[in-house]
This record gives C-alpha cells, sequence and structure tokens, in this order.
C-alpha cells in the first residue's frame, strides 16, 4: 500500500514536469520556488485566483495531488492514500501546507515533488481510523 501511494504521488511528479521543461521528474526545489512565486504573486478577488505564469507549474500539480487525496474506499469510507483533509480544504490551503513543510525540510527537497507533497500532507492531515 505504501508503494501504491509513492507511485500516484511521483506519476503527479512527472506530469508537472514536463511544464517544467520535460525535466525527467517535478523537482521539489522547483515546485516549491513555483509556489513561492504563486503565493507571493497571486491576486485573489472572491472565489477566483489569478495565478501568475510562473506559478502554473505550482497550480497545476497540486491541483492534480488534491484530486488523488480523495480518491477512497467507497465500503469503509477510508482515503487510499491516508490523507484525511477536511472536505472543505481548498487548493490554497494545500499549497501554503506544502510550502511550509518544505521549507521546514530543506533537506528533502532532493525527493521527488509528489513525495515530498504527500509527507506535508500526512503530517497535516493524518487519518485516524478506528
Amino acid at each position: 500500500m505504501q508503494s501504491l501511494k509513492y507511485v500516484i504521488a511521483i506519476c503527479f511528479g512527472l506530469s508537472a514536469a514536463l511544464m517544467l521543461g520535460g525535466n525527467a521528474r517535478a523537482d521539489s526545489s522547483d515546485i516549491l520556488s513555483s509556489c513561492e512565486t504563486l503565493l507571493r504573486e497571486m491576486r485573489v478577488a472572491g472565489e477566483n485566483v489569478a495565478v501568475p505564469p510562473r506559478g502554473y507549474p505550482c497550480w497545476y500539480f497540486m491541483s492534480g495531488i488534491q484530486d488523488v487525496i480523495t480518491i477512497g474506499d467507497s465500503t469503509t469510507n477510508r482515503s487510499m492514500l491516508q490523507v484525511c483533509a477536511p472536505a472543505d480544504s481548498t487548493l490554497l490551503q494545500l499549497i501554503r501546507i506544502f510550502v511550509l513543510y518544505a521549507q521546514q525540510n530543506p533537506t528533502r527537497l532532493n525527493l521527488p515533488a509528489g513525495r515530498l507533497a504527500m509527507m506535508a500532507l500526512w503530517q497535516a492531515y493524518p487519518c485516524n481510523y478506528r
């Protein structure tokens, strides 16, 4: 199960890599830089967010992560990736969690961005199944 989590997360990293110039994988440092730019330069008007072009890799990468963390087992109502974010979590919240985690763990920036994003979300939204 743990390997499946990493495979799915890495697939999103590869998708973002295409937006970063065709690198073999989404580099955590590149995604972090894109997310920092996004948070610094975005414009919010109500529910609309104007994303700066250098923030696109972050926005699309984290959108994919947001989609995949909702995958679950409908019979048990459990998250397959063990991320139990509130249903009303926003993409910007997930981006802020990723940025904070990456900034606080600079030695992990060598990891694929998908894995780093999942580590941030596992820490922020652990599942407490009983």
